[in-house]
């Protein structure tokens, strides 16, 4: 017998990536200062982005990450 599973909708996570790289873009297409610098023990947009860019990486076929779009 099969036991019955619950699925978890990943949709909220997926949009919030899908917001971050769209950020990310709009940051790096931007012909302008990038404006100030973080706060002391705060990351700047690169590190967000450079943290968060091996999850959306390591996905397979079989397992799409939240980045795939």
């Amino acid at each position: 017998m099969l036991k019955e599973q619950t699925l978890l909708d990943t949709t909220p996570l997926r949009d919030a990536y899908r917001a971050l790289l769209d950020a990310a873009v709009t940051v790096a297409d931007a012909d302008t200062d990038p404006g100030p610098a973080a706060p002391d023990g705060e990351w700047n947009a690169d590190q967000i982005l450079a943290h968060a860019a091996p999850g959306c990486a390591t996905g397979s076929a079989a397992k799409p990450t939240p980045c795939a779009r």
